[in-house]
């Protein structure tokens, strides 16, 4: 007998422990039947405290996605004041994220940078040669020195990370006191504060 072309083929039922494992999976408590009132009861009980902690916590969720809501609106302001200042979001964005390499690093990065620019026909801004020239030694210090005026421009504490090797710490700390000092000079009150209102 020819075999009919294009047949739908009739899919194999699952059997019930197949059915289990794959509720289990997908955190699925199959519901047990209940054979007496006790249980009933028993049951009831564990449901409607049950339901009691779930609604604290999404009371709690709520009130925290309310801050959230908030706290985003806020810095929203903030974004649209810098943009104002002609300070576009994205490279604030990216300078904040940059703050956590090392200059090597960023090094490497805009040489890459400056690949992709110049193959496009792109102007570029290389400055991957600023250590160059340093004695031994030195490239680390002004990183570690840079870092820690990016530290204290952010406005982070005057502690290293633990990262930072024992004989760098000074010069994290210099770049941080540095930044301090420039920070302050900042936030003292100008002659005329109209420009970033």
């Amino acid at each position: 007998m020819a075999e009919t072309v294009g047949a739908a083929k009739k899919p194999r039922q699952k059997s019930k422990s197949e059915r289990d494992a794959e509720a289990a999976a997908n955190n699925v408590v199959p519901f047990a039947p209940i054979p007496n009132e006790d249980q009933v009861a028993a049951l009831r009980s564990k449901l409607l405290t049950g339901l009691s902690e779930l609604r604290v916590f999404d009371d709690k969720i709520a009130a925290a996605m309310s801050k959230v809501k908030t706290l985003r609106a806020d810095r929203k302001a903030v974004v649209a004041k810098l943009g104002a200042a002609g300070l576009p979001a994205s490279l604030v964005k990216e300078a904040m994220e940059d703050a956590d390499n090392t200059r090597t690093d960023l090094a490497e990065k805009e040489r890459a940078r400056d690949f992709v620019r110049e193959t496009m026909g792109l102007p570029k801004a290389d400055w991957s040669s600023a250590f160059d020239g340093l004695p031994t030694g030195a490239a680390e210090e002004v990183d570690w020195e840079a870092r820690g005026y990016t530290a204290g421009a952010l406005g982070e504490d005057g502690s290293a990370p633990s990262e930072c090797p024992p004989e760098r710490a000074q010069n994290w700390l210099t770049g941080w006191n540095r930044a301090q000092e420039v920070r302050a000079m900042t936030f003292a009150p100008p002659a005329d504060d109209s420009a970033f209102q």
